[in-house]
């Protein structure tokens, strides 16, 4: 893993991007990097939860149902990413 944050002294965090067949490589999600953009598909998975305890952020993405929202609403995640922000908001308010 290369981290391209530091090589090019960027001024933002730099954070590991984990899609729905990447729950292989959430042992690997803390090399070089700040936190981490997870799909909805992985928080239930054990590195995920270990994740979690390292202090670093965790995005999860892309949450486009109640059900999903509610769920991770009451998790210990940063923040939610999502196509439809109203469904979303309503249900983790």
């Amino acid at each position: 893993v290369i981290s391209l944050a530091s090589a090019h002294h960027w001024p933002w965090p730099f954070a590991r991007l984990l899609g729905p067949d990447d729950q292989a490589q959430t042992h690997r999600a803390d090399l070089a990097s700040c936190g981490l953009h997870a799909h909805y598909s992985l928080v239930d998975s054990l590195e995920l939860r270990r994740w979690l305890n390292t202090g670093k952020f965790i995005n999860v993405w892309t949450v486009n149902t109640q059900n999903q929202a509610k769920q991770l609403g009451s998790s210990t995640i940063d923040g939610i990413i999502t196509d439809y922000p109203a469904i979303v908001r309503n249900a983790t308010e």
